[in-house]
C-alpha cells in the first residue's frame, strides 16, 4: 500500500485516494455554504475565481484544492440534484481521505493522552 492510492477494505471495489492538502479547505473558515454559487454569481472577477469559461447553462472553473493537476469543474447555473451530496463514492468508486496518516496519528495520540 502506498501513500497515493490503496485498495479500501470496505467495500472491496472502492479505491482510496489520499488528498491531505484538501484539509486546508475542509477545516478553513468558509465565507458561505456554496463556493460554486459564489463563483457563479461573481461575474466581475473570473480571474481571481479561476473561472475559465461561461456558457448558457454552465461554467468551467479550476478547483483550488484539486485531486490532481488541471482538475476542471463543470458547474451548472441551476442547483444540483438534491440527492447528489458526494459524487466520488458513487461515480468514481473512490473514497477520499482528506488528511495525511501522520496528521491523523498525531491527532489520535493527542486525544488518547488527553483522555488518559
Amino acid at each position: 500500500m502506498d501513500n497515493h492510492t490503496a485498495k479500501a477494505e470496505s467495500p472491496p471495489s472502492e479505491r482510496l485516494l489520499w488528498a491531505p492538502w484538501r484539509l486546508e479547505y475542509i477545516r478553513g473558515i468558509k465565507d458561505s455554504d456554496c463556493f460554486i454559487c459564489d463563483k457563479r454569481d461573481d461575474r466581475n472577477d473570473d480571474d481571481r475565481n479561476l473561472v475559465l469559461a461561461r456558457g448558457q447553462e454552465s461554467f468551467l472553473l479550476l478547483n483550488a484544492f484539486p485531486y490532481n493537476s488541471g482538475h476542471v469543474l463543470v458547474a451548472p447555473y441551476r442547483p444540483r440534484w438534491i440527492g447528489d451530496t458526494n459524487f466520488m463514492p458513487v461515480i468514481g468508486d473512490t473514497r477520499v481521505v482528506p488528511e495525511a496518516l501522520t496528521d491523523t496519528a498525531r491527532r489520535l495520540r493527542e486525544a488518547w493522552e488527553k483522555e488518559g
